[in-house]
């Protein structure tokens, strides 16, 4: 785009030749100010009540991604829709600037209207192939979520083994981070949880950095049976070896990878309802005001209120729901 060279030459044609009015061919111009842009985003903003935003295309697409929704299914279309919209804008402006076709406004919302039809029947929300655009507005007005539950319960761990339930935290509104866990045996009764603020990193990081831990603690103390569990199922894949692991996470993961398959430790993933007790304690670092070193906690007494009603529900095999949007 010319305004990303413009510092370094002169460009004798950088003027929009599709206006009325031709002006600066700037990022803002193409995707936003344009004559057929603006009618573009008022097509498919008027009916959704989502209005103008001219400052900036990051502030139009925010608006739309931040659209107070009512619905899943208007969820996924306010965060896809603006992809569309620019991409197909973008293709206006190359063929107009390069391939001198005409190209008309109604052509460039039947495109968008059909590439958001491919994608919400990907998502399994079925649309009727010929249905336009006002169409999907009514139906997805009318649309209910269905909610589906099923109970989840923590499980103990079989004679002799220790079981260690670990998570990770990444509060990316407020920069902070942090990992936790807690090592039960075959009665639930608790042998060791932690919590340990971590510098700012994303939620994968923190979630191999506390299965390091989790590892680290049980050789450290001898332990011979173990079972590792996760609630990432990415994690497990990447320590399985099912998935190609991250440069970034390389050299860490084949470390654990080692010692896993030297020890014999069972790594199972298992969903987040029935990790309560280490999401609470990844949580509790997250918030910690301490230092970068963990917090060792050796008993029920011991451990932070936040995590404690949690650990006594899984000590006595109490369920918690997990709840899904039926579409």
């Amino acid at each position: 785009m010319y305004d990303s060279i413009k510092n370094y030459a002169r460009i004798a044609d950088s003027e929009c030749i599709c206006c009325e009015h031709p002006k600066e061919e700037i990022v803002f111009h193409v995707f936003i100010n344009r004559d057929i842009a603006s009618k573009v985003w008022k097509f498919f903003g008027e009916p959704m009540g989502i209005s103008m935003q001219k400052q900036s295309i990051q502030s139009m697409i925010m608006s739309w991604w931040n659209f107070n929704t009512k619905n899943s299914m208007i969820r996924v279309i306010c965060q896809s829709l603006p992809v569309f919209i620019c991409w197909e804008l973008w293709k206006f402006w190359s063929y107009v600037k390069y391939g001198h076709k005409s190209y008309f406004v109604n052509k460039i919302c039947y495109e968008v209207t059909q590439h958001l039809k491919v994608f919400m029947n990907k998502k399994a929300y079925k649309l009727d192939p010929n249905c336009n655009w006002r169409g999907i507005c009514n139906l997805i007005e009318a649309y209910k979520t269905r909610l589906s539950n099923r109970p989840v319960i923590w499980d103990k761990p079989p004679h002799s083994v220790i079981k260690i339930n670990i998570d990770g935290s990444s509060l990316a509104q407020f920069g902070k981070a942090g990992i936790g866990g807690i090592a039960t045996d075959s009665n639930g009764d608790i042998i060791m949880d932690f919590a340990k603020s971590l510098p700012y990193c994303s939620n994968n990081s923190a979630e191999i950095k506390v299965a390091s831990f989790g590892i680290s603690w049980r050789e450290h103390n001898g332990i011979n049976n173990c079972i590792l569990e996760v609630d990432s199922m990415l994690v497990v894949k990447w320590l399985k070896g099912s998935y190609t692991t991250p440069w970034e996470f390389a050299q860490e993961v084949e470390h654990m990878k080692r010692i896993i398959e030297r020890r014999h430790i069972k790594i199972q993933h298992f969903f987040r309802e029935a990790n309560i007790v280490a999401d609470a304690l990844a949580k509790f670092g997250s918030n910690s005001q301490h230092s970068l070193i963990a917090n060792v906690f050796n008993s029920m007494q011991e451990m932070p209120s936040e995590a404690r009603g949690a650990a006594r529900m899984d000590k006595a095999q109490m369920a918690n729901f997990k709840i899904r949007h039926s579409r």
